[in-house]
């Protein structure tokens, strides 16, 4: 239903694995999509690296690579690498803060920490280090400096990366990773092996719950900036219509992610989109 002008060698591989918002780029008028499509790109990669290391010093080994080829970008010596080519590009034509795309890499550190997150408050961190910077620096590329609609991106960049370690929650067990509150879970009695197993998902409740009501509390929060923010901010904030449906969704599970659909309706969040972006709301 929506057609993709064409873009970097990058999209497809943004297309295919971050499909939601990959589609609110589309968006955007056409000569700000390849810098948007860089960016998630960026964020693609950078949240690859906990899935392909074994050794934590190997994670922050390949991060530190990353914060040299960021170096490189902005000092006009970016490395032969398709995502630092693209950014050198995006950076050179929307002046793309350093700031967020160095907080995109640093938070990422938290994902080579044994222990995991401790709390709430870690894991709220670690999603606004990543997808909310992500949110504010396409924010930029939109040509947008407002300071209240820096602070929807924000909101709606991390409730996005929250629902999406609840949702993503089946697929992290199998890979012996947690994205959860290490206290909660304590509290409620379980361990990183026995989240799949029977009984398991009500017991989940008292710690998921908490996680998709932040997820609706940032949603919100952007939303009561709505008159502050210029029409030009609609790309970067789309996907708070997307993440409303995936509470929905999680709510009538019982808050049990193992329960949910493998993937929605494309079509149907496509048609989301189309009307919240004609009644111009996010």
């Amino acid at each position: 239903m929506i057609e993709a002008s064409p873009d970097t060698s990058l999209s497809d591989d943004v297309r295919r694995h971050d499909y939601d918002r990959y589609l609110c780029t589309l968006f955007a008028p056409e000569h700000r999509r390849s810098a948007l499509i860089a960016l998630l790109a960026l964020n693609l990669e950078l949240g690859r690296i906990r899935g392909r290391v074994g050794e934590p010093m190997l994670g922050r080994m390949r991060l530190t690579w990353w914060s040299e080829t960021i170096e490189g970008v902005f000092g006009g010596t970016p490395r032969r690498h398709p995502v630092a080519l693209a950014l050198a590009g995006a950076v050179a034509q929307h002046s793309i803060s350093r700031d967020a795309l160095e907080s995109m890499i640093d938070a990422r550190e938290r994902e080579f920490v044994e222990q995991g997150f401790q709390s709430f408050e870690a894991l709220e961190q670690f999603a606004r280090g990543t997808s909310g910077a992500l949110h504010r620096a396409c924010l930029t590329v939109l040509g947008v400096e407002a300071p209240k609609a820096a602070a929807a991106a924000d909101h709606v960049g991390t409730a996005w990366a929250l629902i999406g370690l609840v949702r993503g929650l089946p697929y992290h067990t199998r890979m012996g990773r947690v994205y959860l509150p290490q206290d909660a879970l304590a509290e409620a009695q379980l361990s990183t092996e026995s989240l799949s197993s029977p009984g398991a998902a009500v017991r989940l409740v008292p710690v998921l719950e908490p996680i998709v009501e932040s997820v609706s509390r940032h949603l919100r929060q952007a939303r009561d900036l709505r008159r502050d923010v210029p029409l030009e901010s609609l790309p970067a904030l789309l996907p708070a219509v997307l993440a409303d449906a995936y509470v929905r969704e999680l709510r009538r599970s019982n808050h049990d992610p193992f329960a949910l659909r493998d993937e929605s309706n494309r079509l149907l969040r496509q048609l989301r989109l189309v009307w919240a972006s004609f009644r111009k709301r996010y």
